[in-house]
């Protein structure tokens, strides 16, 4: 998963949603995987509505997933998908 975050830092987006993808076939309930992806498909300044509605799909993934951890700590999410 650093893979994605360290694409995403030098905005590699499309190879930081193949690494997102890649982890989520191992592991098909990684928030991590789940939020770097939206953040990939999301922020490239040509995104359009259909790559902005995977972002929200998959941020919406991370808050059903992350509902069943205490403490909220998973509420930047929620932050993200407004910006989203």
């Amino acid at each position: 998963m650093n893979i994605a975050a360290c694409n995403i830092k030098v905005k590699a987006f499309t190879e930081a949603v193949k690494a997102c993808e890649e982890v989520l076939e191992l592991d098909p309930d990684n928030l991590r995987a789940y939020y770097r992806r939206a953040r990939a498909t999301a922020l490239p300044i040509n995104a359009g509505v259909p790559d902005l509605r995977k972002a929200i799909v998959d941020l919406d993934k991370v808050l059903e997933l992350a509902a069943s951890i205490p403490n909220g700590k998973y509420k930047f999410v929620e932050k993200e998908k407004a910006r989203v």
